[in-house]
């Protein structure tokens, strides 16, 4: 379990991107994590078979696919309700599982197949849509809301496989009684805010309203990617609402979990006392500026169906503005460089290579061995930190695999001191 700050002198803090099956990305960096926290406990005599990420983080906030990592992180055993039910083998093997399962390779589908969903998909759209602007009672505000919405759910996948999958995984825990204290953005769409579902509000709920958040419809809103998942609904609050995936406003959740950290801990502005580790998934490059790219975008732009792929690059363009305003952000706050052996943030991210050429969204066999190649290549690159100045990525003197090995160092030592103090 995860003893309090006050037996230490740090506030740990662990954010996780959302990025669908790309998720595999920053379980396979907590698996190494995990690995070294194993070696550095079976170094001083300690039981290395009983080490859990959960351990080691006073917080643990995630969006998309990160929200179902921090759920899993976190969520009791049933047999030790004390001690996290799930290591990062087991985490793994469940995501292999739900993606294959829940996003099937597509290009696994015949032609005539994928030419009838095109062609049901658009005929659906233009009925709709024509009947919406035809209607004298509507006025622009509305048309747009209903346009807005049916194109969010066009081509959406069935979420029965994804929800069956997830309350097999994480049953009927609630949100308050998660290990460490979790952070789960997601956007209402009937109030039109934001939403933060956190294990400190669901027991705030639970004590006072009698009401209980589980995991699996935080995790289920928080993943309700547009134009792959449908809306997710349920009560909230004192009423249902409809959520969707936290990274409209917050693909990047550090500042969240951050702030989280800092508002359950007392830190206040003064961060340096806290160690933050924020890992992203596959970036993809900026978008091409000069006309010897346009063969590039023409193609992908046929390939991934016309609208649906003009709708799935825009919303990949905007998770890299809203995650590079984070990571400046962060440099500002908190020291992002190993210096006099302190190394209070880290983010690890993977570029998108030139030459990754098969679709990295879908759960096919192919498709999570390349993703998961790709997350293993992100150890041997430099480590990079934003220029809060410029924005752009400026290399480290150091590798991913060396920061994310002394971040583990400094993690143990944190926890060490708790258990004596406690």
């Amino acid at each position: 379990m995860v003893y309090p700050p006050t037996d230490g002198q740090r506030v740990t803090v662990l954010s996780i991107d959302g990025g669908g099956v790309q998720g595999i990305v920053p379980a396979v960096l907590l698996n190494f994590l995990e690995h070294q926290l194993k070696e550095l406990e079976r170094e001083n005599g300690g039981n290395a078979d009983d080490v859990r990420i959960a351990d080691y983080f006073d917080v643990i906030g995630g969006t998309g696919t990160g929200s179902l990592l921090a759920a899993m992180l976190t969520k009791p055993s049933k047999q030790q309700p004390i001690r996290p039910q799930y290591d990062m083998s087991d985490i793994i093997s469940s995501l292999k599982e739900i993606s294959r399962d829940t996003f099937p390779d597509e290009e696994a589908l015949s032609l005539v197949q994928r030419a009838v969903n095109l062609a049901s998909g658009a005929f659906g759209l233009f009925t709709s849509t024509l009947r919406t602007f035809l209607d004298p009672q509507k006025n622009i505000w509305s048309i747009i809301d209903e346009f807005w919405e049916r194109n969010w759910e066009t081509d959406c996948r069935p979420v029965e496989v994804y929800n069956e999958k997830l309350r097999i995984k994480l049953g009927n825990t609630r949100l308050d009684e998660t290990l460490s204290d979790v952070v789960i953005p997601a956007f209402c769409f009937d109030t039109s805010r934001p939403v933060v579902f956190s294990t400190s509000q669901a027991k705030k709920l639970h004590e006072k309203c009698n009401e209980d958040v589980t995991l699996t419809d935080a995790v289920l809103s928080s993943s309700a990617t547009p134009t792959v998942f449908p809306f997710h609904s349920f009560k909230y609050l004192g009423r249902f609402g409809r959520f969707a995936d936290g990274s409209i406003f917050a693909n990047n959740p550090t500042l969240l979990s951050l702030t989280e950290g800092a508002n359950l801990h007392g830190s206040g502005p003064n961060y340096n006392n806290h160690l933050v580790l924020s890992l992203g998934t596959i970036r993809r490059r900026a978008p091409p500026n000069d006309i010897c790219a346009l063969p590039s975008v023409i193609i992908d732009y046929i390939s991934n169906k016309i609208w649906k792929g003009i709708r799935s690059r825009v919303l990949q363009y905007m998770y890299i503005l809203f995650g590079d305003i984070t990571e400046m952000y962060m440099t500002q706050m908190l020291p992002s460089q190993l210096h006099e052996g302190c190394l209070n943030y880290l983010r690890i991210q993977g570029f998108e290579p030139n030459n990754l050429v098969p679709s990295i969204v879908d759960g096919s066999e192919s498709g999570f061995e390349t993703l998961r190649r790709a997350a293993n290549n992100i150890f041997k690159r430099p480590a990079t930190v934003v220029d809060p100045n410029t924005g752009t990525h400026a290399e480290q003197n150091f590798t991913n695999e060396q920061a994310l090995t002394y971040f583990a160092q400094q993690l143990h030592i944190e926890r060490q001191r708790r258990l004596l103090n406690e």
